[in-house]
């Protein structure tokens, strides 16, 4: 896996880089106690937008270009966010992920 980290981290894009490590087995791209990492979560902290949910309305804009929203998928993140204005809960896909 490591033999594709340079290309996937200079050449690739999210896709390429989800196309290379997709099929990995789960646990096996991290190492034991990366969760408790000072730097790890030095990044995590920077990064974080709040710390409590969002109070109101949230803009989301993506332009033409933007390779990482897919067209095809645009109805479907209207639905969902039509439902959490509407109040209606999200169902969760996590389980989904590996």
């Amino acid at each position: 896996m490591l033999g594709s980290y340079e290309e996937v981290t200079t050449k690739g894009c999210f896709y390429y880089g989800y196309a290379t490590f997709a099929a990995a087995p789960t646990g096996t791209l991290l190492r034991a106690g990366w969760d408790k990492n000072e730097w790890i979560h030095r990044f995590f902290e920077g990064n974080m937008v709040a710390d409590a949910p969002i109070g109101g309305p949230m803009l989301i804009v993506a332009g033409e270009a933007d390779q990482t929203v897919l067209e095809k998928s645009t109805p479907d993140q209207l639905a969902w966010i039509r439902s959490r204005f509407a109040g209606e809960t999200p169902t969760s896909n996590c389980g989904l992920i590996h």
